[in-house]
């Protein structure tokens, strides 16, 4: 629980769930990735071992729903809408206000091996991550792994290890074909930077309980 918000320990689609054996503090692993999921949309598109990080066959690059698809609400008051968000009863994809909100209440440590982000290539490993703490209590953390995206063109991945990008439930707010998203990425060190991109593009959900 970060201001008043209880988010998910772990990426939507993550194969290790136990808090006790997931080490939040720490680096991450291939199994705390999760799924990856294009915008407004219930599918999962790929995940950490999808296409042995290649293109995918089939990959669907013209995926541009309505600014709604996940809120049918507002940014201040957002309404989930369960026919389209991945996120189980009782979460929600959260909004480009509720990251700006985690980041800012939060202190921000690295771990593991980063690349830099000169070039959209992968690392070979998988426990480069950043962990949010709470500036109000040192004992609640929260781990983002730098798992990369989903390419528009071809599904295929790049990034990981060197920068972490995670869906939010919002519409650019200057043109509708984009979405915003929460990244995070190394050389320099960046956090929080909420940019906004072409919606077919494959990104981490980390849910957010909903309220």
């Amino acid at each position: 629980m970060i201001g008043g918000y209880r988010w998910d320990r772990y990426n939507l689609g993550a194969d290790l769930l136990n808090p006790a054996s997931g080490n939040l503090n720490g680096t991450s692993t291939q199994a705390l990735h999760g799924n990856f999921y294009q915008w407004g949309q219930k599918a999962v598109v790929a995940n950490a071992s999808t296409s042995g990080d290649g293109a995918i066959a089939g990959w669907n690059n013209n995926v541009y729903l309505a600014s709604n698809s996940w809120n049918s609400g507002t940014e201040a008051n957002p309404t989930k809408v369960a026919a389209n968000d991945p996120c189980s009863s009782g979460a929600r994809l959260p909004t480009r206000s509720e990251y700006d909100k985690l980041i800012s209440l939060s202190l921000s440590t690295q771990s593991g091996t980063w690349g830099d982000f000169s070039t959209l290539n992968n690392m070979p490993g998988y426990d480069a991550a950043i962990v949010l703490t709470s500036k109000k209590s040192g004992d609640i953390n929260l781990m983002f792994p730098a798992s990369g995206r989903r390419e528009l063109n071809s599904g295929a991945l790049s990034y990981r290890g060197r920068a972490g990008y995670y869906a939010t439930s919002t519409q650019s707010p200057t043109n509708s074909n984009l979405s915003n998203y929460f990244s995070l990425r190394a050389a320099p060190f960046t956090l929080g930077s909420i940019s906004a991109a072409d919606k077919p593009i494959g990104y981490n959900v980390r849910c957010i309980q909903d309220k």
